[in-house]
């Protein structure tokens, strides 16, 4: 199971630096692991009412303090993810190929 970590915009203040959600995103991050959430940029309505995609990813990526989190959500995570859906093969070599 992966956790989907988008449409800040929609919860909570609903304005950057969505700084409020910190403590949502720290809770998944402790109940499923970093390795289990990955950011999705929620396209195209992360950009519509004066959103913008710098504002989410940057909670992510500075406003967290746990490295992990940064580094799996923005990263590790959604590259095999991402690759095996549109990827064909075996998704075990495929996954050990990204990860090589």
């Amino acid at each position: 199971m992966y956790v989907k970590v988008s449409g800040l915009y929609k919860f909570g203040d609903q304005q950057a630096p969505y700084e409020d959600l910190a403590p949502i995103i720290r809770h998944a991050t402790e109940a499923y692991g970093p390795d289990r959430l990955l950011w999705g940029s929620d396209c195209p309505y992360q950009i519509l009412k004066g959103n913008n995609y710098q504002d989410a990813v940057s909670l992510i990526a500075n406003g967290l303090e746990v490295t992990a989190v940064h580094n799996h959500v923005l990263r590790s995570t959604p590259l095999p993810f991402y690759m095996h859906v549109g990827g064909h093969g075996d998704p075990g070599k495929l996954a050990t190929a990204l990860r090589a």
